[in-house]
């Protein structure tokens, strides 16, 4: 008898076809289109990769200090995937463009305050390279990436970065429309020769020779991130930005705070995965400790010397902001049940 593929049994059978173990009953449809869609020689193929380097080693190979049971049981907590991932990003961009059409519609440009309007100029430009220094490496992470879902995390969260540069870019293109005198080179040139920039800088370009794809997320995601980006996008974009009669820059600043509320949810979500591992959870609080102790005081230079650039905006106190995002931090750690680094971070 002919199978009919549009029949409702046909579908339900196929849907019952699982490579992996479903979180529930049944595959959700972000299993169904994540787990197991890309073949991997520790899960599917008995023989290994056929195709190797001259000297034997195979296109992939493990590329991480930490172990795991399996990467494959990690999935994403938000279950992104690429219709939804897209339809943030189209949330992001209509939230954005009515937020312009509604400042030029009521010259709300008026509203800035004179020094908030030469801050825009001298950091914009430079905030966003902060941002745009983010999308390398997790294109370096994702090629070695073990796991459907940590993989996908990998990829969309540099997508989200680039978005979020790009939105600030363009911001800024704007900007030089309304109030003039906003050209890119001079937020480019305060990022490269700026001594408030430069740990910041040092951070991105040192984390972009990182060939650890693990070592990748720990050092933007759960320092990185929760520190410097959470500073520049909740405190500058946000908290200053109202400060200084600014209702439209806060929009940029809330996109990109809820891209990270996502991220800190997988990446805490994964990290505790490995901390939890029943064969390798010893060795893994062992690297990861290891990563965090080298790269937690670079990222609290980083905050110090950025904390200049607030000295220009006396409506926004640094050690206000400081406090907030070491609580941040802390709060982090202690889910993870890293109290014990936070403290070091503190004593330093």
């Amino acid at each position: 008898m002919d199978l009919d593929l549009n029949s409702r049994e046909s579908r339900q059978t196929e849907r019952s076809f699982d490579w992996y173990d479903p979180k529930r009953k049944r595959g959700s449809l972000y299993e169904d289109v994540t787990i197991d869609v890309v073949a991997s020689t520790k899960r599917h193929l008995r023989f290994g990769y056929q195709v190797a380097f001259p000297d034997g080693r195979p296109q992939y190979w493990d590329a991480t200090a930490v172990k795991s049971t399996s990467f494959w049981e990690f999935t994403d907590p938000r279950e992104l995937w690429s219709r939804n991932f897209y339809e943030a990003g189209a949330v992001a961009d209509r939230e954005i463009s009515s937020a312009l059409s509604v400042a030029d519609a009521n010259a709300l440009h008026e509203s800035f305050s004179p020094a908030w309007v030469e801050f825009l100029r001298d950091n914009l430009q430079a905030i966003a390279l902060a941002e745009y220094g983010l999308v390398m490496p997790w294109a370096h992470a994702m090629r070695p990436a073990e796991g459907d879902g940590v993989a996908n995390c990998i990829s969309f969260q540099g997508g989200f970065k680039l978005r979020h540069a790009q939105a600030l870019a363009l911001y800024g293109m704007h900007l030089d429309e309304v109030l003039g005198d906003f050209p890119t080179e001079r937020g480019k040139h305060n990022f490269l020769e700026n001594g408030a920039w430069q740990p910041t800088r040092r951070y991105l370009e040192r984390l972009e020779t990182v060939h650890d794809w693990v070592e990748i997320i720990v050092a933007s995601n759960i320092v990185f991130e929760p520190l410097l980006g959470v500073a520049l996008r909740r405190e500058l974009l946000m908290h200053g930005a109202s400060a200084n009669g600014d209702v439209l820059t806060p929009v940029y600043g809330r996109t990109g705070e809820a891209e990270w509320d996502w991220a800190k949810a997988w990446a805490t979500g994964f990290v505790a995965h490995l901390l939890e591992d029943q064969e390798h959870a010893e060795h893994n609080r062992e690297v990861i400790g290891g990563w965090l102790s080298e790269w937690m005081p670079m990222a609290d230079e980083a905050l110090e010397a950025v904390g200049g650039i607030f000295a220009a905006l006396p409506s926004v106190p640094f050690e206000r902001v400081r406090e907030r995002v070491e609580h941040d931090r802390s709060v982090l750690l202690a889910q993870l049940g890293l109290e014990a680094l936070d403290r070091e971070a503190v004593a330093r």
